[in-house]
């Protein structure tokens, strides 16, 4: 009798440990998956930044004029800014 229940104690055991294991099994697959999954997404996000930023803003001469036209116009703005001032004084 007291072989018996030491093998169905046995039994539960070995059945317990390969459901841990089973488990750790399933947990590490899936940090392994979300790691994957995070590390393809920042790497995507980054590539089409920069092809973005290449193609998109640096390649055009649109861009640049345009930012120069913004700097000539704060330059016009500072200037009528400081004739007024002087004007009104």
């Amino acid at each position: 009798m007291w072989k018996l229940s030491f093998l169905t104690q046995q039994m539960c055991l070995s059945s317990d440990v390969y459901k841990r294991s089973q488990h750790g099994q399933l947990q590490s697959f899936y940090a392994f998956y979300i790691h994957t999954y995070i590390l393809t997404y920042t790497y995507i996000h980054i590539l089409y930044t920069y092809i973005y930023i290449h193609i998109h803003l640096l390649s055009t001469d649109s861009f640049f004029f345009s930012t120069q036209e913004h700097l000539l116009c704060h330059k016009k703005n500072r200037r009528n800014a400081r004739a007024t001032r002087r004007n009104r004084g």
